[in-house]
């Protein structure tokens, strides 16, 4: 009854009424167009495959609380999006602790990465960043939320949220500086 191409709804009614092969051509529509966002935050595959699967289970038992405002894929992403928040918050390696005298001795820099890069080598080396740091640069940069907002959604203080930036920065200057700059 259900196939790969089975419009969203009709997936979506037969995930609501339970149907095992409907929830497999969900979750496979849906996979690829997902897996971003978890990966963007986590330190590994295993993590993000792991945390979609949890997004997808509270998906599954949200489906009936969709209300056709907007578009379904934006209300999928956001579960996802959540969920991924959600996971970092509960990392208690994720937290990282500030000095007062690490504040001072890094002030803020301004401005963004200046160089012109290849968009595929940029986030290459924004996954190698700290989880800590990537998850501020990825928020702040990538998804344009404020410090605030990024202090209440990771359970840190406005200024952690800003030296993470901070230190984000200067890692990547570093790495995406052209290599005559870095040999000189």
């Amino acid at each position: 009854m259900y196939t790969p191409k089975s419009s969203d709804e009709t997936l979506r009614q037969g995930c609501l009424a339970g149907d095992r092969r409907a929830r497999e051509h969900f979750y496979r529509r849906y996979y690829g167009k997902l897996v971003g966002i978890p990966r963007r935050y986590l330190d590994n595959k295993e993590d993000a495959d792991q945390v979609l699967n949890q997004a997808f289970l509270r998906i599954f038992q949200s489906l009936d609380q969709y209300r056709d405002e907007g578009a379904f894929a934006g209300w999928l992403s956001t579960i996802v999006f959540r969920t991924t928040m959600s996971h970092l918050r509960s990392q208690k390696n994720h937290g990282m602790t500030v000095s007062i005298d690490d504040a001072f001795h890094h002030p803020p820099t301004s401005g963004g990465i200046e160089e012109a890069h290849d968009v595929e080598a940029i986030y290459a080396e924004i996954a190698k960043l700290p989880s800590a740091l990537r998850s501020v640069f990825s928020l702040y940069v990538i998804d344009d939320f404020s410090h605030e907002e990024i202090g209440k959604i990771l359970g840190i203080s406005v200024n952690n949220s800003r030296w993470r930036l901070n230190q984000a920065r200067t890692k990547l200057r570093i790495t995406l500086r052209p290599n005559k700059e870095k040999t000189a």
